[in-house]
């Protein structure tokens, strides 16, 4: 991912600042930044469930000290719409936890404005995927064209709704 590319630098106290530095650069249980930030940018980039990352503490609490983080994969992660335990994992061994707002974060790109689609966004291959149906569809309606079809039935609204002026034009039915 071109995120692993960015240089980074964190400000801030000293102590403090070295101390965020050094969790980032063991993130992923000591695999590293490059690691952690190539996994999460791919979950963000593909998933419509965004990207997901666990906050390690030293204790169960949220002012417990933070001494790490780690990718979730987001195949694994469902959003709960609870404020409180936002997040559900399940793990490797098919375990699940239920997840408090101070142990995990979640990153969306686009996020979906509808308010019971809790954290879900448009990833961007799911936007491209669309965009690649609208060309289709075209491409298709010309063949269909030139081949002397009179009638199209059976198609999605995205279809129809990218086609509705040039079928207009040619006086289709569909």
């Amino acid at each position: 991912a071109r995120n692993a590319a960015f240089d980074f630098s964190v400000k801030g106290p000293p102590r403090t600042a070295a101390r965020v530095h050094e969790i980032l650069e063991n993130a992923n249980n000591g695999k590293g930044w490059i690691d952690f930030i190539a996994k999460l940018s791919y979950d963000l980039y593909s998933q419509d469930s965004g990207g997901f990352f666990e906050i390690i503490r030293d204790g169960d609490g949220e002012t417990a000290a933070l001494i790490g983080i780690n990718h979730l994969d987001a195949s694994r992660c469902w959003h709960t719409g609870i404020p409180q335990e936002p997040v559900l994992y399940q793990d490797r061994l098919g375990r699940y936890h239920l997840m408090k707002w101070y142990q995990v974060q979640t990153i969306v790109e686009l996020p979906v404005p509808h308010e019971t689609l809790y954290g879900l966004q448009l990833s961007a291959v799911t936007r491209l995927l669309r965009a690649c149906q609208i060309i289709k569809a075209v491409n298709q309606y010309k063949k269909y064209k030139e081949d002397g079809v009179v009638a199209i039935q059976g198609w999605g609204s995205g279809d129809t709704e990218a086609l509705s002026k040039t079928t207009g034009d040619d006086k289709i039915p569909y």
